[in-house]
């Protein structure tokens, strides 16, 4: 018997189980979703608001091509 004429559970394929992770990784990135950014971060929604403004006033006093090179 070759590959070719071998009865497969499809289960057992490797495209099944991708596709079964793409399906968890999905409903775990949709969960994320709903939960508020500030969470997500692990901070209080004034400290999320503080780090903002803080962005926006750098970007403010430098434009974009002030922030080359920093890793924010």
């Amino acid at each position: 018997m070759t590959k070719f004429n071998e009865n497969i559970n499809v289960e057992e394929t490797e495209a099944y189980k991708m596709g079964e992770l793409m399906e968890a990784s999905r409903e775990v990135q949709e969960a994320e979703a709903s939960r508020p950014i500030h969470e997500i971060f692990g901070c209080t929604v004034e400290e999320w608001n503080a780090s903002c403004d803080a962005f926006d006033r750098a970007h403010d006093a430098h434009g974009l091509r002030g922030f080359q090179g920093r890793a924010w």
